[in-house]
């Protein structure tokens, strides 16, 4: 008995994160950028964005100094980052 509502459980849960996966990219609703943090936006645009990059989003300022020292040495942050001639 338990074994199966266990396996009801983690079908609903798989099924669950899929519609939610779904959603947010029918919506373009963006993941905290910090690789520990699973908040997705409630409302487009709701997260604040790398100052440096405008690539990644955090679901707060905690996050966001929390990961930098990560989230600075990626290539995609450094290029665009650097000033254009």
């Amino acid at each position: 008995m338990v074994a199966v509502a266990f396996e009801e459980h983690e079908t609903f849960m798989r099924d669950f994160a899929a519609r939610r996966h779904a959603d947010v990219q029918h919506y373009g609703l963006r993941k905290c950028a910090l690789p520990s943090c699973s908040a997705v936006e409630a409302d487009p645009k709701a997260f604040k964005r790398c100052g440096r990059c405008k690539g990644v989003a955090y679901c707060g300022i905690e996050h966001c100094k929390a990961d930098w020292k990560r989230h600075k040495k990626d290539d995609g942050c450094k290029a665009k980052a650097e000033p254009t001639k």
